[in-house]
């Protein structure tokens, strides 16, 4: 089974894409993807993917209201304008956006819920803060980049 996860680093989906290193991106696009169309599949309709793990607290999320459902799309939208913009290239889940967008009409029309906090030590920290702290601890680890904000550097000098 696939794992996936959602990067919320901030409750702008734009500044949580922009924050993802290049080959997270690519990933990220995916997950944000799988998830939304589990979600669809949880809610009595047919998404793009086959339903994947349907006890993951991220699909869970999803799930459960149009709200979460739509920040979740809009995050997914954000990602694939950012990887137009890093690699000037559609990312490979691009052409699913538009099916993805009839998941909001199937989804309950409740409050949003709080998001998925995620896991190990980063778990009694605020969403924001734990989810912005897990990327540098990996970016820093796995030495990632990210093509935009090296751009930008090289182009201020």
């Amino acid at each position: 089974m696939l794992k996936v996860n959602i990067f919320r680093v901030s409750e702008d989906q734009v500044v949580c894409s922009r924050y993802l290193s290049d080959r997270l991106l690519s990933e990220a696009g995916e997950q944000a993807a799988r998830i939304l169309s589990t979600a669809m599949w949880l809610n009595y309709s047919e998404g793009p993917f086959p339903a994947g793990d349907t006890s993951n607290p991220c699909v869970i999320w999803a799930a459960e209201s149009k709200l979460n459902y739509h920040w979740l799309l809009m995050y997914f939208k954000a990602i694939i304008d950012e990887h137009k913009q890093r690699f000037t290239t559609d990312h490979k889940c691009a052409s699913l956006y538009y099916h993805l967008v009839g998941g909001c009409s199937v989804c309950p029309a409740k409050n949003s819920t709080k998001p998925v906090v995620i896991a190990g030590r980063y778990n009694k920290m605020p969403v924001h803060a734990a989810y912005r702290k897990y990327l540098t601890d990996r970016f820093l680890f796995n030495n990632s980049k990210c093509t935009l904000y090296k751009q930008e550097v090289g182009n201020n000098a």
